[in-house]
């Protein structure tokens, strides 16, 4: 009898235990966590190895971008603007010169109006602009020139005057040939034309040097302006 006893007191604790685990495993209270794995980001601070939400990158300051590049591509373009603060391609190309006020006042207006009619011009047709402005100043000196000629009765200013004709014929001749060396790039005849048409303006100063004519100021104008002409080539490419 008694070990009957035992028998059914062991059977009813076998029950007992089972019935526990089988509540303990199917009870909705209970979960089993798996911590995750954490990172430390680079002030110390723990970060989960979920992502984190992506956010679109922020615009860049414009402080932030350089002034000027080492070299402007020849097919780049205004891209909406002539002036854009430091981004604007032809403030990039005068910021190359020497005399960047007389450079954007002279262009900027060209530019402009190409723009308006024939689509954003680029940093060589930029170049080419601010030759054929160089050249319409030269022709507008020799106007003065000629003027001059005709009014004085100096015979020392009047040949003078007639070699400094001569200079700036000579001057508009380089020009005509760095336009044309534009096309297929030959950079070395750019530089040299411009060069020549420099030495043809101070060729002029040096003819008048000591003798009071209305053209003071015209040769050194039109030396700026073709130093300008050779920045700009310098940094096109």
């Amino acid at each position: 009898m008694a070990n009957t006893n035992g028998n059914s007191n062991s059977v009813a604790l076998l029950f007992l235990v089972s019935s526990s685990a089988l509540l303990f495993l199917l009870s909705p209270a209970t979960s089993i966590c798996v911590p995750r794995k954490s990172t430390i980001d680079d002030h110390g601070a723990p970060s989960s190895s979920s992502p984190s939400p992506t956010h679109a990158p922020a615009d860049p300051d414009p402080s932030d971008v350089p002034l000027l590049t080492n070299s402007l591509s020849s097919s780049s373009t205004i891209g909406g603007s002539l002036f854009s603060g430091k981004l604007g391609i032809l403030d990039r190309l005068c910021s190359s010169t020497d005399y960047k006020q007389l450079c954007t006042s002279t262009l900027a207006p060209v530019i402009q109006g190409k723009a308006t009619s024939g689509g954003p011009p680029t940093a060589k047709s930029i170049l080419q602009v601010a030759i054929n402005v160089a050249v319409a100043e030269t022709k507008l000196a020799m106007t003065v020139i000629d003027g001059l000629i005709k009014e004085t009765t100096d015979e020392n200013t009047k040949s003078a005057l007639s070699d400094c004709t001569d200079s700036y014929d000579d001057a508009l001749d380089n020009f005509q040939a760095a336009v044309d060396a534009i096309g297929k790039w030959d950079l070395g005849t750019i530089n040299s034309m411009l060069s020549a048409s420099i030495t043809s303006f101070s060729d002029c100063d040096d003819e008048l040097s000591g003798i009071v004519t209305k053209f003071a100021g015209h040769g050194e104008r039109l030396t700026q302006m073709t130093s300008n002409c050779l920045a700009i080539a310098s940094v096109v490419r």
